[in-house]
C-alpha cells in the first residue's frame, strides 16, 4: 500500500508517522520549507484541556482526552506554563464566573480558584480567575523532530492543488489513498461548511520576572500566552480576524492589504486599547515586537465547536479540525477507513 499525505502540519506529520509505523509507504508533500509551518506553527500553541470552550461540551470532552493522549505521545514537545490563568470578564461575559466554574467542574476539569495573588491584582473588571495546568506546545522543537523522523518521506516546497482534477487523478493513479491535511486550504471540502479567516496578532516581549498567561473569557476577548522564552503572543477574538471569506482565492489579496503599515498600526492600537481596559499596566510589563500573520479555517458553528471530522470521497480523505489535541481521533478514523480497524 502507498499513501500520499498533503500538508506537513501536526496532522499530516502525525498521520504519516502512524502509517509508517504500520509499514505503509508514505509520501508527504509540504508547500513550505519545513514541517509544522502555517497554521500549525503560527497560532497560540496552547495544548487545551477544555477551559476555552464553556459553550460546547463535545469540544471540552475531546480537549481533555486529547490533552492526556498528547502528553503520553508527545510529552517531549510541550512545556509547563506557570500561572496559566483564565479570567471571566465582569458583566459582559457570556457566562458568569460561578457558572463557568460549574461547567468546568462538571466536565471533570481540574483548576484552582485564584483568590488572591500579585497577578490578580494587575487586572480590573474581572469577576474571577482560575489557574489551570494547560501546556505550551513547543512547535519549534516539533518542526525539528518531524523533519528528522520523517526524513526521506517529505518533499518540501511542493504545493499540491487538490482543487485541480488532473492533479487528483494523477495522484489516484500513484497512490491507494490521498490524505488532505491542509485544513481545507488545498481545496474546498464539499461536506463541511467552513470559511477562511486571515488573521493578525502580535509578539510582545515580557519585561517582568513573574511568569503567567492570561486568557479572558467568555466572548470576544484577548489572550496573552507564552510563545518562546520571554516572547508572548497577544491575540484577540474581536481584533485578530482581518476578514473572513468563503473563497480561498481572496485570501492573498486580504493579506496583502493587511500588511500595509497603516493597517498594522491601527490593529495594534485596537489590541492594546482592549488589553489595557482590563490590564492597565500591560505596556509597562510587555514590549511590542512585531506583527504575525496566519490563516485559520473555521467551521460555521453557533457553539464554537472545534472538534475533529473526517470526510471520505473515494480514495481522497480529508481531515478538518480546529485544534491540535484531536490528533488521536483523526488517526483512529483514518485507520478505520484504510484498514477497517
Amino acid at each position: 500500500m502507498k499513501i500520499c499525505v498533503v500538508g506537513a502540519g501536526w496532522y499530516g506529520c502525525h498521520v504519516a508517522l502512524s502509517l509508517l509505523q504500520k509499514g505503509v509507504k508514505v509520501d508527504v508533500f509540504e508547500r513550505s520549507d519545513r514541517s509544522i509551518s502555517g497554521a500549525s506553527r503560527y497560532n497560540q500553541n496552547r495544548l487545551h484541556q477544555g477551559f476555552h470552550y464553556p459553550r460546547d461540551y463535545e469540544t471540552r470532552k475531546q480537549s481533555l482526552e486529547g490533552f492526556d493522549w498528547f502528553i503520553e505521545h508527545y510529552g517531549n514537545l510541550v512545556a509547563t506554563v506557570s500561572n496559566n490563568i483564565y479570567g471571566i470578564a465582569d458583566k459582559v461575559s457570556n457566562v458568569d464566573f460561578e457558572t463557568y466554574k460549574q461547567i468546568m467542574t462538571a466536565s471533570h476539569l481540574v483548576y484552582d480558584d485564584l483568590v488572591s495573588s500579585d497577578i490578580k491584582s494587575k487586572f480590573r473588571n474581572v469577576s474571577g480567575m482560575i489557574n489551570t495546568t494547560e501546556k505550551l506546545i513547543l512547535n519549534h522543537q516539533a518542526s525539528r523532530y518531524f523533519d528528522d523522523v520523517l526524513s526521506g518521506h517529505i518533499t518540501y516546497k511542493k504545493f499540491v492543488d487538490l482543487s485541480d482534477d488532473e492533479i487528483v487523478l494523477d495522484l489516484k493513479d500513484k497512490y491507494d489513498f490521498i490524505i488532505d491535511c491542509t485544513w481545507g486550504c488545498a481545496r474546498k471540502i464539499p461536506e463541511f461548511d467552513y470559511y477562511y479567516e486571515p488573521c493578525i496578532y502580535f509578539y510582545y516581549k515580557k519585561k517582568i520576572k513573574v511568569e503567567f498567561s492570561m486568557t479572558l473569557m467568555d466572548g470576544e476577548f484577548f489572550s496573552i500566552y507564552p510563545y518562546d522564552g520571554d516572547i508572548y503572543t497577544l491575540t484577540s477574538v474581536r481584533n485578530t480576524p482581518i476578514s473572513k471569506t468563503y473563497d480561498k482565492n481572496c485570501v492573498g489579496e486580504l493579506f496583502q492589504s493587511a500588511k500595509q503599515e497603516s493597517y498594522i498600526t491601527r490593529k495594534r492600537e485596537l489590541f492594546e486599547e482592549e488589553v489595557k481596559s482590563y490590564y492597565p499596566e500591560f505596556l509597562d510589563d510587555f514590549e511590542y515586537l512585531e506583527p504575525v500573520f496566519s490563516l485559520k479555517t473555521k467551521l460555521v458553528s453557533g457553539t464554537d465547536y472545534r472538534g475533529c471530522m473526517i470526510a471520505r470521497e473515494g480514495q481522497l480523505i480529508s481531515i478538518f479540525s480546529g485544534k491540535i489535541d484531536t490528533l488521536h481521533i483523526a488517526e483512529q478514523e483514518i485507520m478505520k477507513v484504510i484498514f477497517g480497524e
